[in-house]
C-alpha cells in the first residue's frame, strides 16, 4: 500500500487505511492508494476530501448606529443568522433573524437595538 495526495506519495502512509486527526484545512485534496505485489500494481479511484473552515463572525458598529456582521462562507451556500440578547443556554435562547445565500464574503447590516449587547451566530444549512 502507498497512499497518495494529489498524485504525490505520502511519506509513511503504507497501511491499508489512512486517517487524519485532527483534520486541518491543508488536508483537503484528492487521495488514492497504490496497491502492488509481484503480479503488478493497481491504483484506486481517487477520493476527494473537502475541509470546510469553521464560520467566523466579525462585528463592527458604525457611526450611524447600525451593526455590520461579516463572516466567511462558501459561495452559493445558505447560512441562517440567529441572535440573542442574553446567553443563558446555547440551546434555547436564539431567535431567527434571516437566511443569507453566500457570496465570497458576506456583510449583513442591521440596526443595533436595546440592550446594547447582542450575540449572533451563523449556522450553515
Amino acid at each position: 500500500y502507498q497512499w497518495r495526495k494529489n498524485g504525490n506519495e505520502i511519506s509513511g502512509a503504507t497501511n491499508d487505511s489512512i486517517y487524519f486527526y485532527p483534520v486541518e484545512l491543508g488536508d483537503a485534496g484528492s487521495y488514492d492508494v497504490v496497491l502492488g505485489n509481484a503480479a503488478g500494481r493497481v491504483v484506486s479511484p481517487a477520493a476527494r476530501l473537502a475541509v470546510v473552515d469553521p464560520v467566523r463572525v466579525g462585528m463592527t458598529h458604525t457611526a450611524a448606529g447600525s451593526v455590520a456582521l461579516q463572516f466567511n462562507s462558501i459561495p452559493k451556500n445558505t447560512y441562517s443568522i440567529y441572535y440573542t440578547d442574553l446567553v443563558t443556554n446555547v440551546f434555547d435562547s436564539w431567535l431567527y433573524l434571516v437566511d443569507v445565500v453566500a457570496s465570497s464574503t458576506n456583510t449583513l447590516k442591521g440596526v443595533v437595538t436595546t440592550p446594547p449587547r447582542r450575540f449572533y451566530r451563523v449556522v450553515p444549512d
